[in-house]
């Protein structure tokens, strides 16, 4: 499938992330998972950005050790 069916606004405790070609492939939540899954024709689309967020390449970690060194 490579349609969206909808959008999952959720939090939780952990969040993990894998991505592939800088694309999302998977996410996983952990403990105290707490969301809803909404059609996209329901989602106010401007909603699905992350306010503030600017991705900075060369300031991301590469690794969990990298998060740890600073």
């Amino acid at each position: 499938y490579k349609k969206f069916v909808g959008v999952n606004k959720s939090s939780a405790d952990v969040i993990d992330i894998f991505f592939d070609d800088n694309k999302p492939k998977k996410v996983i939540f952990l403990r105290n998972l707490d969301g809803t899954t909404y059609p996209m024709r329901q989602v106010n689309h401007n909603e699905l950005r992350l306010r503030g967020f600017k991705w900075i390449i060369d300031k991301r970690p590469k690794s969990k050790f990298d998060i740890l060194s600073n």
